[in-house]
């Protein structure tokens, strides 16, 4: 993920309305500007709550004074969706793939447990709060796997037992991805 800005292109008008009925202008994601309609992940319940809490005027109306559509109940459905979709996939995928980076492990035992919380209790939080929440959530079997990707999302070397065994993160990652989308549609 080096030296990417993802970002989307609106109306102003668009963030009073729920995302899930946006279309966006333009977007870029992942280094690849595109124009509508396949513009615009970020154009979901997430991003319009983060704005409405926690957004920072660059240029233009604080966000504090702009009508943005903050709704809990469709930012959990979609979370839940999320879930069921993305990272369902990301887990298939990478049970079947031979081998798994630390960057990609960590990105889905932290990212998964993100969107549990969200799906919970409505909170949208970081990846670090995100792990805290694992940590109190989830079996004590998956704790070393969580503090394996805390470890790697804080720069630290890997830790046992996957300096050792690198095999085994791809399976334990997937699976506890896997472990968190079924607590989430409990």
């Amino acid at each position: 993920w080096p030296l990417v800005c993802n970002g989307i292109y609106l109306r102003p008008s668009d963030l009073a309305r729920s995302p899930l009925e946006v279309i966006p202008i333009a977007g870029h994601v992942a280094g690849h500007f595109r124009v509508a309609p396949k513009s615009g992940f970020d154009v979901n319940p997430v991003t319009w709550h983060t704005l409405a809490d926690h957004g920072v005027a660059i240029r233009g109306e604080d966000p504090a004074k702009l009508e943005i559509h903050t709704d809990v109940p469709e930012l959990r459905r979609w979370s839940l969706g999320n879930l069921n979709s993305y990272w369902r996939r990301w887990a298939q995928r990478r049970l079947d793939a031979p081998a798994l980076p630390r960057r990609a492990a960590a990105g889905g035992v932290l990212g998964a447990p993100r969107l549990h919380c969200t799906v919970a209790t409505g909170a949208i939080v970081t990846k670090e709060s995100a792990a805290a929440y694992a940590l109190e959530t989830f079996d004590r079997e998956w704790h070393p796997l969580i503090r394996e990707a805390l470890a790697f999302w804080h720069g630290g070397p890997p830790l046992r037992p996957y300096r050792y065994r690198p095999v085994h993160l791809r399976r334990d990652a997937s699976e506890f991805v896997s472990t968190v989308i079924a607590s989430a549609n409990r």
